[in-house]
């Protein structure tokens, strides 16, 4: 299918938005992992991997957020050029909040010290319960969609996820206790089975997004639970890490 019908096919009433969501996906991280050139210097860079799934996870919220895409009705390759830009260009941004996040270091390392001796206020931790009990709906209304041989595995990916989200999991236990990996195991198979927990997780975000949209056509989201949702959706990626502090609160990454 060409991108140009993809984009037509995601684009909001269309009664192809769904199925077609993974093959334009799968078009982002094709696009993701060509070189670009930085304008200002001339200079060919790509997306280092470690960083394409967030990319990619951002700029397909862009999407579904933005659909139609002013590019909708042009050629194929407009049509690859203009994803292409909005890949290096939400990159460029990260890279950009990553070196502000980095003068910053002192000032947030003070901040923490002093955060962390002090206990949570009954606000946070209510944003925390809403929270929960936000994604807790959508992952209802995806399990109640899917067919019931699929229902096993998504039930325990969404466990993984909840728990590096919710309650304090990391991603050393879920290795050890979901794919048996010990002291002993190899780096290449330790390796091999964190990035199958990776890419279970991602297909579930996906799936999660692609729900949120269903459920706000339907009457089943308000508008603003389902903007606030797919904040939460995407911050979900930074749970494959150890640290999740301030994920499950809605902020922004």
């Amino acid at each position: 299918m060409s991108l140009v019908q993809l984009l037509l096919d995601i684009s909001p009433g269309s009664p192809r938005r769904q199925e077609v969501w993974g093959q334009l996906y799968a078009q982002l991280q094709e696009l993701a992992s060509e070189d670009f050139i930085v304008q200002s210097t001339g200079k060919s860079l790509n997306i280092p991997q470690q960083d394409r799934d967030d990319v990619i996870n951002a700029v397909a919220l862009k999407i579904l957020e933005k659909s139609p895409l002013p590019v909708v009705t042009r050629s194929e390759g407009e049509c690859r050029r203009y994803l292409k830009a909005m890949l290096r260009n939400r990159w460029i941004d990260e890279q950009r909040r990553r070196n502000r996040h980095e003068q910053l270091a002192l000032e947030e390392q003070a901040d923490s010290a002093s955060l962390a001796s002090t206990p949570p206020s009954s606000d946070a931790a209510l944003s925390l319960t809403d929270n929960r009990k936000l994604l807790e709906r959508v992952y209802q209304e995806l399990y109640s969609r899917r067919a019931p041989r699929f229902r096993k595995e998504l039930t325990h990916t969404w466990a993984q996820v909840r728990g590096l989200a919710f309650e304090d999991a990391t991603m050393q236990e879920l290795l050890r206790n979901d794919e048996g990996v010990t002291a002993s195991t190899s780096q290449s198979e330790r390796k091999a089975a964190q990035q199958r927990i990776h890419q279970n997780h991602s297909r579930l975000r996906k799936s999660l997004l692609l729900t949120v949209d269903v459920m706000n056509q339907e009457g089943l989201l308000s508008p603003d639970d389902a903007m606030l949702a797919r904040q939460l959706i995407a911050n979900l990626n930074r749970c494959q890490s150890d640290s999740v502090a301030g994920v499950a609160h809605g902020k922004s990454p």
